[in-house]
């Protein structure tokens, strides 16, 4: 249910984030790095069993600079400041529910954790997609300019093209609470200087400006604490199930019907 739930979300909030021609790429994207990862057409989201990995985040270029957007960048349009938010799953009130250890350059550091839908339980929260409430952290860091480039749509099978911004996180999971499968990764920006105030006590602070589509997003998960543990796609080196070729199987029926015969005889 919960993902079927996150797939009709998915195609209701997925257009509001993609601007201009059909070839235009979300505002903001996560994509596999190094590790494992497949991309799990079921849930729509990239997944990776190793611990140690990297991720990508991407941005799209304001339409000045060949992008299709202007995302929360900074009046001089020179500097994004984002939000990586990293989730357990399943949902848990524990805390911490996991260890992680998530680097990426001097502009990375942890801003805020705790427990529900983050940034904030606002109306411009982030979309439950399954996912939330959960124990999660979320981590501040900025676009670099200088890495202004061509990037393209990380969903496979989609084409769309265009300037934008790569961010490249090196994270291993050093530790997962109880119940804990896996860890949920998702990416936002904010309204207005594009900064999100971890201090303020506003009942709704209209955070969420834009967000990678679930389509867009990823997570980590421990293949030995699945439940069940997950096979492909998500998890390749999984052993499917034994499948009985068509002539073992004719062959199979054969011997039963010699020895249905054999019964007759006896009888």
């Amino acid at each position: 249910m919960k993902k079927l739930f996150k797939l009709l979300i998915a195609s209701v909030f997925a257009s509001s984030f993609c601007v201009g021609t059909a070839f235009a790429l979300p505002a903001l994207q996560l994509g596999n790095g190094s590790g494992d990862w497949v991309y799990d057409t079921t849930t729509s989201t990239w997944v990776t069993t190793s611990d140690s990995f990297t991720l990508n985040a991407y941005a799209n270029a304001t339409l000045d600079d060949g992008g299709n957007g202007d995302y929360a960048w900074d009046s001089a349009a020179n500097v994004m400041t984002a939000y990586l938010v990293a989730s357990a799953i399943p949902g848990t009130t524990t805390d911490p529910a996991f260890g992680i250890s998530l680097t990426g350059g001097p502009s990375v550091s942890l801003v805020g954790s705790g427990y529900g839908t983050p940034p904030v339980e606002d109306l411009n929260s982030l979309s439950p997609h399954g996912v939330y409430p959960t124990y999660f952290e979320i981590y501040e860091f900025v676009f670099d300019p200088t890495t202004k480039g061509l990037i393209v749509d990380q969903q496979p099978g989609e084409t769309g093209s265009g300037q934008g911004y790569t961010h490249t996180f090196d994270i291993d999971v050093l530790s997962l609470a109880a119940g804990v499968e896996g860890v949920h990764f998702d990416l936002f920006t904010v309204f207005g200087d594009g900064i999100y105030d971890v201090g303020s006590t506003a009942i709704d602070k209209n955070l969420v400006y834009a967000f990678a589509p679930f389509s867009h997003d990823a997570e980590y998960q421990n293949c030995t604490d699945c439940t069940p543990p997950p096979c492909e796609p998500t998890n390749p080196s999984c052993e499917p199930p034994t499948k009985v070729s068509a002539p073992a199987t004719l062959g199979l029926m054969g011997l039963g019907l010699l020895g249905l015969a054999g019964l007759r005889r006896r009888k």
